[in-house]
């Protein structure tokens, strides 16, 4: 968002401030309407013409083997790599798609995009108002996504602690079933304790901490470990015929 704030003179104070103190819905409002056609070329260009190429960590993600993938990003990194990896088998859905809950139902693997997908620009989820169009138009999403947290363990990477959908999706669970299994957030960034409890109170999420340096190489190696344990139990159940 900053960058995008340089391209549209004047420097706005509010804009600036919005910035500074992480209201970035409030400031991606109004850099969106100060771009207004300039907008969707600008998001092209900088989430697929740069044609990112898959990490260490897509494929250690993709290993854990699991059949759906809830993911706030716009671009199509995992996607295609996904795709990729299971011959074209692999489904992409968006919140606004109204058969999502069959392929759920279907047992296959989906990746369900919260906020939309780069090739469908205008709706693609950024500012205030668009959360909450979302929440309302699509509901019916919405209750899915309550439905996947109440009979799965989440573990949310490379997420942050601000975005709304997430941050009231997780609140709204924690409250109605209060004695749930917590569901977990590898986190970087460091942390008071308080903070932690207060998250693990009003979200019902742990923090799994690790250090970012050498480029998040800690994660890494803790992925690479989660996907040998994932590994190992596959081969003992398999083994049980406990499935």
């Amino acid at each position: 968002m900053a960058e995008a704030f340089e391209k549209v003179p004047p420097k706005s104070r509010h804009i600036r401030n919005a910035l500074k103190s992480g209201d970035y819905l409030s400031a991606c409002e109004w850099i969106r309407g100060r771009m207004d056609e300039d907008w969707n070329p600008y998001l092209i260009s900088k989430f697929l013409t740069p044609e990112y190429r898959p990490n260490k960590l897509h494929e250690l993600i993709f290993l854990l083997d699991t059949s759906v993938y809830v993911t706030p990003n716009f671009d199509k990194i995992f996607d295609n790599y996904v795709i990729e990896q299971t011959h074209g088998t692999t489904i992409v859905k968006t919140y606004y798609d109204d058969d999502v809950q069959q392929l759920i139902r279907a047992g296959g693997r989906v990746i369900l995009k919260v906020h939309g997908t780069i090739d469908a620009p205008d709706r693609m989820i950024f500012g205030r108002g668009d959360y909450a169009s979302a929440r309302i138009k699509y509901a019916a999403f919405y209750y899915l996504i309550d439905a996947l947290l109440l009979t799965n363990t989440f573990l949310m990477l490379g997420c942050g602690l601000n975005d709304p959908d997430f941050q009231l999706m997780f609140e709204n669970f924690a409250y109605r079933f209060p004695n749930s299994q917590p569901h977990y957030m590898a986190y970087a960034e460091s942390s008071h304790e308080e903070v932690e409890a207060l998250l693990r109170d009003t979200r019902n999420l742990k923090f799994l901490k690790y250090s970012k340096a050498h480029d998040h190489k800690e994660l890494e190696q803790s992925l690479e470990t989660l996907v040998a344990e994932v590994e190992a139990k596959r081969v003992e159940i398999g083994a049980n015929s406990s499935w």
